[in-house]
C-alpha cells in the first residue's frame, strides 16, 4: 500500500512522456511524407524546432529541480549551471536564420541525446531515481530518431 502514490507518479510520468512525444512524431511523420519543396515544410519545421526547445529547457528545469533538493554545495553549483544549458542552447538555436536548419536539428539532436545520457548515469548513481533514468532513455532514443527523419528531410 505504501507504493501506490509512487507507482501513480511513475505511471502518469510514463503517460505525460508519451504525450510529450505525440508532437515530435506527428511532425516527424508529417515532414517524412511531405515533397522537400512543398512551402509547408519550413512553417512545419518551424514548430518542430520551436517545441524542441520548449522540451529541452523542461529536461533543464527538471533537472534543475532535482539538484535543489541535495544537500553537496559544489554538486549543486556545478549541476545547476549544467542545468542551465539546455535552456541556452535551446534559445541560440531558435535564433539561428532557416538556413541553418541542419545545424540546428544536430545541435537539438546531441543536446537531447547529452541530456538523456546524463539522465541515465545520473540514476545509475543514484541521483535520480532509476525508473526515471529508464523512461528517460526510451524517449530519448524516440525523440532523436524523430530528429534524425526530419534532418533527413529538412537537411537536403
Amino acid at each position: 500500500m505504501e507504493n501506490q502514490p509512487a507507482d501513480k507518479n511513475k505511471q502518469m510520468a510514463w503517460i505525460l512522456s508519451i504525450l510529450g512525444l505525440v508532437p515530435f512524431v506527428l511532425i516527424a511523420v508529417t515532414i517524412l511524407f511531405l515533397d522537400s519543396s512543398n512551402a509547408a515544410i519550413d512553417p512545419i519545421f518551424s514548430i518542430f524546432r520551436t517545441y524542441s526547445a520548449l522540451m529541452l529547457t523542461f529536461l533543464g528545469g527538471i533537472r534543475w529541480g532535482y539538484i535543489m533538493r541535495e544537500d553537496n554545495e559544489f554538486v549543486e553549483t556545478k549541476a545547476l549551471i549544467i542545468s542551465v544549458l539546455p535552456a541556452l542552447l535551446a534559445w541560440m538555436a531558435l535564433l539561428a536564420p532557416q538556413e541553418f536548419a541542419p545545424i540546428t536539428l544536430l545541435v537539438f539532436l546531441l543536446a537531447f541525446c547529452a541530456h538523456g545520457a546524463w539522465d541515465s548515469f545520473a540514476g545509475n548513481s543514484e541521483r535520480l531515481p532509476v525508473w526515471y533514468s529508464n523512461l528517460r532513455v526510451k524517449i530519448t532514443l524516440a525523440v532523436a530518431a524523430c530528429h534524425i527523419v526530419v534532418f533527413i528531410v529538412v537537411g537536403n
